[in-house]
């Protein structure tokens, strides 16, 4: 049983599936940040088609990588658990608080660059990335919630 066990999670990674994504996660397990309630989620969302809902894109079809999302997923998943994804305002609060990340990754903000590109934010050094990234882009996310 355990070899298949394993043989089990060994095709998961193969496919990039975390367990973690299978974890729920609610707003009782944030971290209180100043006046915020925040949770990390990593990298544990998916992407989402915006192609012809406007609901976390309103770019629609105007967004070349509408079909697979991530900046409107990452959108989605704090939605999911009652919060919303942070600001590149909000990074800016929650750095100058003290809330920092050991890693140089940068965390998807909830503002949006142009049709293709997502703005992002390093807790690594309080910088926001002026570059964006394309909204097809994986990339880490933290929900927040000021009414915690």
């Amino acid at each position: 049983m355990q070899i298949l066990m394993n043989f089990f999670f060994m095709i998961l990674a193969f496919f990039g599936i975390n367990m973690q994504q299978f974890t729920h996660v609610s707003k009782s397990d944030c971290v209180k940040v100043g006046s915020y309630c925040v949770i990390d989620l990593k990298m544990n969302y998916n992407a989402i088609n915006t192609c012809n809902s406007s609901e976390f894109d309103s770019n629609l079809k105007n967004n070349k990588y509408c079909a697979e999302n991530y900046w409107a997923g990452a959108k989605k998943a704090c939605q999911d658990i009652d919060m919303e994804l942070a600001s590149i305002d909000t990074y800016k609060k929650l750095y100058e608080n003290g809330y920092n990340n050991s890693s140089c990754r940068y965390y998807w903000s909830s503002d949006e660059q142009n049709a293709d590109f997502g703005r992002s934010f390093s807790l690594y050094d309080g910088k926001e990335y002026k570059g964006g990234y394309y909204k097809n882009f994986k990339d880490k996310i933290l929900c927040v919630d000021r009414n915690s």
